[in-house]
């Protein structure tokens, strides 16, 4: 869609932004060229400009760690209601992961993967994929994908790659100045669920937390001796305090509202990689939150056919249609423990910076990317595959506001331009 006026004011708009100085302030806005012109009271712009109504703005939130829509999964999600979510959950931006039938081990299949997302509003960067084929064994051309754009690798959500190979790829990688994108582990169909009281109830062998605990002590290992970059997206254990420098941890909203009592019943949307763990350490994931030690939020979306999850549980897909309401189903678990602008670090700087991109603020001469939402809003989520169904969440996104598109704010919009 072409942008018809170029010139918007924000009326009264709450800045939801901790890193600005107008943090918590109700100011007007005034946008230029996709490009904050003035910040302040009543102002009056000189030029014609078209008026946008929100309770309040905060840089645009951003899902770094995403496996839905991949090409010729139409029959799981198509590309224009991932489209549809991503802007539902206020994303301006998403990073995915290369799908396992379509690695991304060359430029030409990487660009293709680029250009796949592309056929919608929402802007998209793709991972490559660090070795070929996902096996673990041969490593991509990773300079020539680092060269076309690929700001990360990941072998997606289904492989951990062995660890001499992860440590040579570390290694070749700090030179570069990209980023491994990894899971501690592999899924465990063997292991569907958390080792505690829930797994002895429901009879089935249980993941505990101990091993990925020992996952993360042998990575904090593996990042110091090659002096590489390793993103973990998704932590379900509880941690305290971990800061080791090019280790970057990250968890999903999932994780940080559920916990092991959700899969009484065998229900198989709370089936997820990694597991549900116990509810003292989903606190613990929250109090890491709050604390810094998890640095951004994600998503961790990964739609499936009905007949994919509509199995006995051993046999259900890990992972579920959870992109919807990720952003406040995260808002709904920390509005306690942190202000609304605190937050929005975990869903705009955090993951950012974890993709090793530019992040932006709420101030003069910054670029006009902005989620637009109402904290004290309700909201709930139709899809019946997802985890949020049902459930009251806390906020409403009310629109995605492009620098280059202007605000986006409905599915008849979403896919008028798609």
């Amino acid at each position: 869609m072409a942008m018809t006026t170029k010139h918007f004011l924000f009326k009264s708009v709450r800045i939801t932004d901790a890193e600005s100085s107008f943090n918590g302030k109700e100011v007007d806005i005034w946008v230029k060229d996709g490009q904050i012109e003035a910040i302040g009271s009543h102002i009056k712009p000189s030029e014609p400009f078209e008026t946008i109504e929100a309770t309040c703005i905060s840089p645009v939130w951003v899902d770094a760690w995403n496996h839905g829509a991949a090409p010729k999964e139409e029959q799981r999600q198509s590309i224009a209601d991932w489209h549809r979510d991503a802007l539902a959950a206020g994303l301006g931006l998403v990073q995915v992961s290369p799908p396992d039938h379509n690695p991304a081990h060359e430029v030409s299949a990487w660009e293709g993967l680029r250009n796949h997302y592309a056929r919608g509003p929402v802007l998209c960067i793709p991972l490559a994929s660090l070795s070929r084929d996902h096996s673990g064994q041969d490593l991509s051309d990773l300079l020539s994908l680092a060269e076309a754009g690929a700001c990360g690798f990941s072998d997606g959500p289904n492989h951990v790659v062995r660890p001499e190979r992860l440590e040579v790829a570390l290694s070749y990688l700090s030179v570069q100045a990209k980023a491994v994108w990894t899971l501690l582990q592999k899924p465990m169909a063997q292991k569907p669920v958390h080792e505690g009281q829930i797994h002895l109830e429901l009879g089935l062998k249980g993941s505990p937390a101990w091993e990925e605990e020992q996952a993360l002590r042998y990575a904090i290992a593996l990042v110091e001796a090659s002096g590489g970059r390793l993103v973990v997206p998704v932590l379900s254990v509880p941690i305290e305090h971990v800061r080791t420098p090019n280790l970057v941890l990250g968890t999903s909203a999932v994780h940080l509202a559920f916990d092991e009592e959700s899969l009484v019943g065998f229900d198989t949307r709370y089936k997820q990689w990694p597991v549900l763990r116990s509810a003292e350490g989903r606190q613990a994931l929250l109090k890491a939150c709050v604390a810094g030690d998890i640095s951004f939020i994600c998503s961790n979306h990964r739609p499936w056919h009905p007949d994919e999850k509509d199995l006995e549980f051993p046999a259900s897909a890990f992972g579920a249609s959870q992109l919807a309401g990720f952003s406040l189903g995260a808002w709904t678990m920390l509005k306690e423990h942190m202000d609304a602008g605190a937050f929005v670090r975990l869903l705009h700087k955090g993951p950012l910076e974890a993709m090793q991109k530019q992040t932006s603020k709420i101030e003069v001469g910054e670029k006009a990317f902005f989620t637009l939402w109402n904290p004290e809003g309700k909201s709930r989520v139709s899809e019946p595959l997802s985890p949020w169904l049902g459930m009251d969440l806390q906020g409403k996104v009310e629109g995605v506001f492009f620098p280059d598109k202007g605000p986006m704010r409905s599915k008849h919009e979403t896919e008028a331009n798609s």
